[in-house]
């Protein structure tokens, strides 16, 4: 009960047993795959704030499939992204020197706050920006999306080392 309440478990389901999680992972894929409908309404209801951007008329239908792709991937596409998420990248965060900017809501359900603490403290340039009002979709708001590419827009055609806040 915990860690639904939390939102999405798979974070905190990871940090245990490996052999529990791929378990977890393949039993959410079976039943997803047969109550489709039930699996989106539980992901709808585990997104929080992300709720409404996923009911808007233009992101709907798209998240939907994207969905159905990963249901139907059986365990790959979760395997893969979490793979992404947690394996080895053929290099060191500490090695990157390059300005990041690491962008997380505080009201993430998906992705704990302490993932963006952590590549924050390990890439040397990194920034942290955490966004009190938002949960995990912040980035397919469109406020969002005009207020950080007009910016990101700007940075880039000045040509500065020194980065902007987002």
């Amino acid at each position: 009960r915990e860690l639904l309440r939390k939102g999405w478990p798979l974070p905190y389901l990871e940090q245990g047993s490996r052999r529990l999680f791929r378990w977890l992972i393949k039993l959410l894929m079976i039943w997803a795959r047969r109550l489709p409908g039930l699996y989106y309404r539980q992901l709808l209801r585990a997104s929080g704030d992300g709720r409404e951007l996923l009911q808007h008329r233009d992101l709907a239908p798209l998240f939907f499939r994207d969905q159905l792709e990963v249901i139907h991937s059986r365990a790959r596409a979760v395997a893969d992204d979490l793979s992404a998420q947690h394996g080895d990248w053929g290099f060191r965060l500490g090695d990157i020197r390059v300005p990041v900017w690491i962008l997380q809501g505080e009201r993430d359900r998906f992705v704990p706050v302490s993932m963006a603490r952590h590549l924050a403290e390990t890439i040397p340039a990194a920034q942290l920006y955490l966004f009190h009002q938002y949960g995990h979709l912040f980035p397919l708001s469109r406020p969002f999306q005009r207020a950080f590419l007009g910016r990101a827009k700007a940075w880039i055609s000045r040509g500065s080392n020194s980065m902007p806040s987002p």
